[in-house]
């Protein structure tokens, strides 16, 4: 930082992490800015003159709890160009083969409907081996490795699902609506921002 003579600088961290870099700036007299992607717990020695950058009004409300007065909202910049297609409405779509991301919900639905087509997307984590022997006992479901050609993904949406047990955002839902694509969401977090009025929202219990 020193070399740089950095006139800011902005943290994208989670802040147990970043909390001692901070303190180390700020004794320097380096002006810094801390975004916030997560909704992990906090130090108790919340920097009070430090602004502090969340994705969304649940995530703002959630840190407001947590002690971080006035965090200031900044949602996600995703460019359309790079998500928007022509839909072919194949298939309901879903990114992650997680449990955080509601994947075993995506097989108990897929299971009810045999009729309709699944597609599923890995994005992060170990998806657990109960889940993926379930998967693949499904005719309708099919579960794909991690792609960079989210085109090709949104290709197939003719809805895309997003049942994930927390969210801060939902970049998924946001990329498919470039398209025209429809979601359905849980009713968790920052969800319910990011579908507005581009589709529904299942119970949180769901």
């Amino acid at each position: 930082v020193a070399m740089l003579k950095a006139d800011i600088v902005v943290f994208e961290s989670r802040h147990n992490a970043m909390l001692p870099s901070v303190e180390s700036l700020r004794a320097r007299g380096v002006p810094v800015v801390c975004r916030l992607w997560s909704q992990v717990p906090i130090p108790q020695q919340v920097l009070p003159d430090v602004p502090y950058i969340v994705l969304s009004e649940a995530s703002a409300a959630w840190y407001r709890a947590q002690g971080v007065r006035d965090p200031i909202i900044l949602p996600p910049v995703i460019l359309s160009e790079d998500y928007r297609v022509e839909s072919e409405r194949q298939s309901v779509v879903s990114i992650g083969v997680v449990r955080e991301k509601g994947f075993d919900l995506m097989i108990e639905v897929a299971a009810l409907c045999p009729e309709i087509p699944f597609e599923v997307y890995a994005s992060w984590g170990k998806t657990p081996e109960d889940l993926v022997t379930r998967a693949r006992t499904l005719p309708n479901m099919r579960v794909h490795p991690p792609t960079r050609d989210m085109k090709a993904v949104y290709r197939k949406a003719r809805i895309l699902a997003a049942p994930s047990l927390m969210e801060t955002w939902g970049r998924t839902v946001t990329e498919a609506q470039f398209s025209g694509i429809p979601a359905i969401a849980r009713d968790v977090g920052a969800l319910r921002e990011a579908v507005a009025g581009g589709g529904v929202m299942m119970p949180s219990d769901a």
